[in-house]
């Protein structure tokens, strides 16, 4: 049943041109009391109305005060499949409403510029329509109920009119470096693809080395099944005539299925086509070299980003695919003239919740193989408990109704790249609403902040050995990388790379420090304590400014002295390097050579409440989060009370060393010069222009030998003048 004024409801109204555009924007608003009335007479809609927006009424009721009265504002999402806006000529293509609470009353830019107004509810209306429907068929209501089973023609249908649309985007049909692909249908195939057979003959394994064509490419987390599958070399040329397949993980059958369905003959899979045992990891060096190619040219990569992959990709729980409540509405067409209906329901839990969701279930981003295997696909269909969702380079991930999923921050609601908290989802720059990889692809970052952009969102990710595969599992991005500083004009970096940092920005490389929320991490036993890849932490560096190196920082000794890293041939996951790289380990160092000015200081206890910190950090130019309690004071040996600096400590020895005593002396190297301007506080004599001096804190290991312990500044005028009282000295960072 519905009531006099929903019977009349015309979806026309969210056009530009339709009757109460005027007044409200491409939506409708009805004033509260007439919704109860509505509700109290039985009708559906204005009852499903008044229930979606309880919670927020009562938010609004607390803020509203007694001379406001409340009414309720619908607005449609009319995106299309690819998420750009459609001319007024492809029907309105609307797939959900968006509703708010807001003053009847109070114009709404002046309720918006005191932030109150409008109350936006997160969970969105869910609008569809019959396959045969007029409104269907008009392409005004384009919401579809594709039903529970993930392997459904209407599924593979949505794919692929997805794929189609997203390879119209230029941005797509780059690398990350932004090369060119040409023809996504006729790119080299990778060494070897799993083949599918014509006519359901079964699959072989193919050596593809030199041929051209179309392949899918599966991401997908390592587990005791997967070792099960693997080629070995006892059973290649086994495979390679199509037998020796006994057993696939259900995983992997699936992602055959959906390579089947989409029309392509190849799939790569690392478990299959690179072999695993038997040949002293000998294939697996040289194809590690080439992941990075095999990630960005496949035509997409398939996200087996499910909680249980026992259970394969197609048994998604779908806990909110149910519809509840479902109400119909009359449809009207551009004439005014009824033709049928359309449904609307509540989606019990926000599609950008159920992308977080689904991704923390499935614990793909907090894995580090996984972040890179992300990163350099062009196009991924996430298989999840919570349904399909698509991501490529032009737009944030929709689900498997071509809505975006992206947070609620406007009442314009226009396509948003979204923003995922480092540990439930995939990138993040600061507070933005961007997505990296969006950003990357749109070429938004400088060279100079990309990469440690990449390293930040890298850095705390979960690796099962962190030992062989910390720096290998991100080598595909650095390639990626390196060939857009080669394509960049006036950079001043260099190819020299080592641990994770590139030589030619090391000063500003080494000043890493551990975030305020790192917990749990652990410290790679191989790799040098001046890189950040040995701590298994979320890192950030600080902001870039005025700065001024102050010491000489290189290579210390020659190729043959570092140590070889090479990755297990027992496990393979996804290595990424350029396909021009040349086979072999990854080489580390273990030392720096330095010529710059040491002095002692002391460490005392930390500064413990953050009102005592804030201005610290401002004072010393530093605008990043910290956790007070790795925070510790800096100050002189001549003089234990004089404060002049701090320090951020990630050395646990250290850390007990200053609980069992009232301070631990360590050794501040300095780095390089800030050149600071501030104005709006006054520390000591520090106010208007003054140097700040960027410290690392080190450790003797041995003689001529230290290791980093800290990272931190110096701004007191007493302990800068230490320095100058002590020439350079050369020394190894280890």
């Amino acid at each position: 049943m519905l009531c006099e004024h929903c019977e009349a409801f015309d979806i026309q109204d969210f056009s530009p041109h339709g009757k109460s555009f005027q007044e409200s924007k491409h939506g409708q608003t009805r004033d509260i009391l007439s919704l109860k009335r509505g509700q109290d007479a039985g009708c559906a809609f204005c009852n499903l109305l008044m229930e979606h927006v309880r919670e927020g009424l009562a938010m609004a009721e607390s803020v509203k005060g007694k001379e406001l009265e409340l009414s309720i504002h619908v607005e449609a999402n009319s995106l299309g499949g690819d998420g750009t806006q459609k001319s007024l000529q492809d029907g309105l293509r609307i797939n959900r409403f968006f509703v708010s609470i807001r003053p009847r009353y109070v114009p709404y830019d002046v309720a918006a510029w005191h932030g109150k107004w409008p109350i936006h509810i997160e969970r969105d209306l869910c609008v569809i329509s019959d396959p045969a429907s007029p409104a269907r068929k008009a392409e005004d209501v384009v919401g579809q109920w594709l039903g529970h089973d993930l392997s459904s023609d209407h599924h593979f249908e949505t794919i692929s009119r997805w794929l189609h649309s997203c390879l119209t985007h230029s941005q797509c049909n780059q690398t990350l470096s932004q090369k060119r692909i040409w023809n996504i249908w006729e790119v080299p195939l990778p060494l070897r693809c799993v083949e599918l057979l014509s006519h359901g003959k079964g699959i072989r394994l193919r050596e593809t080395d030199g041929q051209r064509g179309a392949y899918i490419t599966l991401s997908h987390r390592w587990t005791a099944d997967t070792g099960r599958c693997g080629t070995t070399a006892s059973n290649y040329n086994a495979r390679l005539e199509g037998k020796e397949f006994p057993w696939l993980s259900q995983v992997f059958r699936d992602a055959l299925k959906v390579t089947e369905r989409m029309g392509v003959r190849y799939i790569w899979i690392d478990t299959l086509c690179i072999i695993q045992d038997g040949d002293g990891g000998k294939d697996w060096r040289q194809e590690a070299p080439k992941m990075s190619q095999y990630y960005q040219y496949s035509l997409l990569t398939i996200s087996a980003a499910v909680s249980s992959p026992a259970m394969g990709i197609f048994n998604a729980k779908i806990p909110d695919k149910i519809p509840q409540k479902l109400v119909r509405l009359p449809y009207r067409d551009s004439e005014c003239c009824q033709k049928g209906h359309f449904y609307v329901y509540e989606r019990g839990v926000g599609l950008f919740a159920q992308y977080e969701m689904a991704l923390q279930a499935s614990q793909f981003p907090n894995r580090g193989w996984i972040f890179q295997e992300w990163l350099l696909s062009r196009r991924v269909i996430y298989y999840t408990d919570y349904g399909l969702f698509f991501e490529c380079q032009a737009h944030s991930s929709k689900n498997d109704s071509q809505e975006l999923a992206q947070p609620i921050t406007s009442s314009q609601y226009s396509p948003k790249e979204i923003n995922l908290h480092p540990e439930l989802r995939w990138a993040h720059i600061d507070n933005t609403n961007s997505n990296l990889k969006v950003r990357i692809g749109l070429g938004k970052t400088p060279p100079e902040e990309l990469w440690y952009r990449l390293i930040e969102s890298y850095s705390f990710r979960d690796l099962t050995r962190p030992e062989e595969d910390r720096l290998i599992a991100l080598s595909g991005i650095k390639d990626a990388f390196e060939e857009i500083l080669q394509q960049t004009p006036g950079t001043h970096w260099s190819s020299e790379y080592i641990a994770g940092v590139w030589i030619s920005d090391v000063h500003y490389s080494l000043l890493w420090h551990k975030e305020q929320d790192s917990l749990n991490d652990s410290k790679v036993k191989n790799l040098p304590s001046w890189s950040w890849a040995a701590l298994i932490a979320k890192v950030r560096w600080p902001r870039r400014g005025q700065v001024i190196p102050a010491c000489e920082i290189s290579l210390a000794g020659q190729p043959e002295d570092y140590e070889a890293v090479s990755s297990s041939p027992q496990r393979i996951s996804l290595n990424l390097e350029s396909i021009t790289s040349p086979p072999g380990p990854i080489i580390v160092p273990h030392s720096l050579q330095v010529h710059g000015k040491l002095i002692p200081v002391l460490l005392r206890q930390g500064i413990s409440q953050s009102d005592e910190l804030q201005p610290v950090m401002y004072i010393t130019d530093f605008e990043e989060t910290f956790n007070c309690e790795n925070i510790r004071q800096v100050c002189s040996i001549s003089n234990p009370y004089l404060v002049g600096g701090w320090g951020s400590l990630e050395a646990l020895e250290v850390q007990e060393r200053l609980q069992r005593s009232q301070g631990a002396t360590v050794f501040a190297l300095h780095v390089s010069t800030r050149k600071v301007h501030k104005s709006a506080i006054r520390l000591g004599s520090l106010w208007g222009s003054y140097d700040i001096f960027e410290v690392l804190y080190l450790d003797c290991v041995g003689e001529g030998k230290y290791c980093r312990v800290g990272v931190g500044r110096i701004y007191e005028q007493a302990l800068l003048d230490d320095f100058s009282k002590v020439n350079k000295i050369s020394f190894e960072l280890v």
